[in-house]
């Protein structure tokens, strides 16, 4: 057909190919949701004593194709319980170990029932996998009778492992300093980065954002609306740039708060970003992000990304592979030279909390941290109900182990500052 030429029909038949292996997986935030639904049903049963989500929910992976729990079942209730389960969740069939619901979720439920302590360990143990970490830690069924994931990992001569770390990846870290437990949590967060206002694309003003920010425990704020090249997003020009400084100015001195000015500057197709140094060198903080020009080649795209990443005034590269799940692609790059010039230059790499990104990707976060790499958390909130998005980054950033020293959120505010005039002298009072 006329106007359809190769790289399209080739683009079209990717699109395809990508709907194809992902339109049974969920994200993040819908297989919450169902989760919240499945618990809230569970904890009322009688004859239940214990239940955990396992498998991957427990994994917290970003992508999900079913929700798991192991149930223990006090002795004699085990018909109890699997007549309540069928009833409120519509049981589709059952076995004695394994029921199985589709009903009216859109992800498959499993519920593995057991009797004893030592079985519910056993089976949430195993069914939390992932599959290739058990068989690379040398798992492997005995009948030696545990009443911990403690105890196991310690009969297999190895450190725990928190759940959402039992991936191939965790044995690529060599030193048992980056295998620890993240100390991560939501109270850990003192700072806010990279969220949008009625400024630029967002429905909120700046005012209802920070006082909600605020109200959750955030110490100090970075508004960082889009920059003057995203037109579609309404980014701010050199004139709107001078309102909302104005804007910032008086919300401080009307809640004695510490707004910082930042923006999401887009990264040109040559690297640069898109205002003046003059006018970068008036902000307090700056994330670079691309937002254009997608199809570049990997060599094109990495050098693009690293001549954003060399600018003395970028801290922060935001969303790194501009991947929407489930919906685009990564573009093409070389994601360890990019991580390395982030180390070189002293620049933190995002972890984009959004659900549809969660960006970087966790299984880079395990280079970015041998190499001595910072994170920053952010939940690139166009509202006052998306800051608490936040949580998704988190948990993405737990399975790589990121500690709190890692992630420039937690830095008190004056560390932030120490942070900011890393490079250059910013403007702070």
């Amino acid at each position: 057909m006329k106007g359809f030429g190769q790289k399209l029909q080739d683009k079209i038949l990717e699109e395809i190919k990508l709907h194809e292996t992902t339109q049974h997986l969920k994200l993040f935030n819908v297989a919450e949701s169902i989760a919240c639904e499945i618990e809230k049903i569970v904890s009322n049963i009688p004859g239940i004593e214990k239940y955990s989500f396992t498998g991957e929910y427990r994994r917290k992976l970003e992508v999900f194709s079913s929700i798991e729990l192991v149930l223990l079942v006090s002795n004699g209730n085990g018909e109890i319980v699997t007549s309540s389960l069928q009833r409120h969740l519509n049981i589709e069939n059952s076995t004695d170990k394994l029921l199985t619901s589709i009903a009216d979720y859109s992800l498959p439920v499993h519920f593995y029932l057991t009797s004893t302590l030592v079985e519910f360990t056993a089976a949430l143990f195993q069914t939390t996998g992932s599959h290739e970490f058990l068989e690379m830690l040398k798992f492997k069924s005995s009948s030696k009778r545990f009443e911990t994931e403690e105890e196991i990992f310690a009969s297999l001569n190895s450190e725990y492992v928190s759940p959402e770390m039992r991936e191939p990846e965790y044995f690529n870290f060599k030193t048992k300093t980056l295998k620890r437990p993240s100390n991560l949590s939501q109270n850990a967060m003192h700072g806010l980065f990279h969220f949008h206002t009625t400024f630029s694309d967002g429905i909120d003003s700046l005012e209802d954002m920070i006082l909600t920010a605020a109200k959750i425990g955030y110490d100090y704020f970075v508004v960082c609306d889009h920059s003057k090249t995203a037109a579609y997003a309404n980014g701010l020009n050199e004139q709107r740039l001078l309102q909302q400084k104005n804007e910032i100015e008086r919300l401080n001195d009307k809640y004695d708060l510490r707004i910082l000015h930042g923006i999401e500057s887009d990264i040109l197709t040559d690297g640069k970003l898109d205002y003046s140094a003059d006018i970068l060198a008036n902000f307090h903080f700056i994330a670079a992000s691309i937002h254009s020009n997608f199809s570049l080649s990997e060599d094109a795209m990495t050098k693009r990304i690293i001549t954003a990443i060399e600018n003395p005034f970028t801290d922060v590269i935001g969303h790194l592979t501009g991947r929407l799940l489930l919906h685009r692609s990564a573009y093409k790059l070389d994601v360890k030279k990019i991580i390395d010039a982030c180390a070189a230059n002293n620049v933190a790499i995002e972890i984009n909390a959004h659900p549809n990104r969660l960006d970087l990707d966790w299984r880079n976060i395990f280079y970015a941290r041998e190499k001595g790499c910072l994170f920053a958390i952010n939940p690139d909130a166009h509202s006052t109900s998306q800051i608490s998005l936040t949580r998704f980054g988190i948990e993405i950033a737990k399975k790589g182990g990121i500690q709190i020293e890692e992630v420039i959120n937690c830095y008190n505010y004056e560390q932030f500052v120490n942070f900011l005039n890393r490079k250059v002298k910013r403007k702070l009072k």
